[in-house]
């Protein structure tokens, strides 16, 4: 079996992990298939939290999590916009950006080594093939 191939016969659920935690490809519904990229998101919030001493990416409502994306990283660039499905959280997206004040990991994580900032960078991007790989991280 080859990795990247695992996914590639059938459709996999968008609720496989706590809302926390979730990937942005989970949550607008790319078109393609989400892979083990979504466990690195998942280790940078983890990573975040061990700063910042509580749940980095809360969110209590679909729009406060968009919100917080655009907050963290902007909105997505053209080659993702059109990976994005759910097309109703991405023109909501593009909505707010005007209004949403960006934030570095940095302001985000003041007392966070800026190793621990480069890693998290890396690790919280739109483009899940541009994610660190648990190979990379160790």
């Amino acid at each position: 079996m080859q990795i990247g191939k695992i996914n590639q016969d059938y459709n996999l659920t968008k609720y496989v992990t706590t809302r926390y935690y979730r990937a942005p490809e989970l949550f607008l519904n790319y078109s393609s298939n989400y892979d083990t990229s979504v466990d690195m998101w998942s280790i940078g919030c983890v990573i975040a939290e061990l700063f910042c001493k509580k749940v980095f990416i809360r969110a209590n409502s679909s729009e406060e999590y968009l919100e917080n994306l655009v907050e963290m990283l902007g909105l997505p660039d053209e080659e993702v916009q059109k990976e994005i499905r759910c097309q109703k959280f991405l023109k909501y997206m593009q909505d707010k950006a005007p209004t949403i004040k960006r934030k570095s990991l940095a302001e985000y994580l003041p007392n966070a080594p800026p190793q621990a900032i480069d890693l998290m960078e890396q690790l919280f991007t739109y483009d899940p093939k541009k994610r660190l790989t648990a190979k990379q991280v160790l």
